[in-house]
């Protein structure tokens, strides 16, 4: 694929902690986590530092991982002047809203997402994460819905998986 640009994917938290505790747990496919490095490596794959901060407070094997394992760098500011006022932009949409309920923008303001879809926007990166699309949300901000609004392409961690053609070979 000459002349294409390489799509940037930015992970979200979910796409860390439902691998550790699900299916790419690290005794089970340490391949997923050099993988991640790999292409952290590579410059196709990254996260933001409040997502690294959500990792951490996890106190587990994961954080752990995060803490000792991560380069330097894979979990990149999200304190840019241009992502500042992305996020600003992104939560007066949230608030101005009438969809969602208080208790929902005000969740969606504590955490991660809000800066992952605006450095996501800033750095024409693809954002992935396994949250699903919900038009009748109410209770929730889904980050699906936030990026769709702004334009954020989204992925799921099979399709950027399969896009950067990786694969976790066993052998006995």
């Amino acid at each position: 694929m000459t002349g294409q640009p390489q799509l940037l994917y930015l992970l979200d938290a979910n796409v860390y902690i439902t691998a550790h505790r699900n299916y790419y747990a690290f005794d089970l496919c340490p391949g997923f986590w050099d993988c991640l490095i790999h292409y952290f490596n590579a410059g196709r794959i990254l996260s933001i530092d409040r997502v690294r901060g959500e990792l951490l407070e996890q106190n587990d094997t994961l954080s752990r991982w995060v803490d000792a394992d991560c380069p330097a760098g894979m979990f990149v500011t999200s304190l840019e002047n241009a992502v500042t006022d992305a996020y600003r932009e992104v939560m007066r949409w949230v608030y101005g809203n009438p969809q969602f309920f208080q208790n929902a923008k005000d969740e969606f303001s504590r955490g991660a997402d809000g800066w992952l879809v605006a450095y996501a926007r800033v750095h024409n990166a693809t954002l992935v994460s396994l949250e699903r699309y919900a038009a009748e949300a109410r209770n929730k901000v889904p980050l699906p819905n936030v990026c769709d609004q702004f334009g954020v392409l989204r992925k799921d961690t099979f399709e950027m998986l399969s896009e950067l053609g990786a694969r976790f070979d066993w052998r006995p």
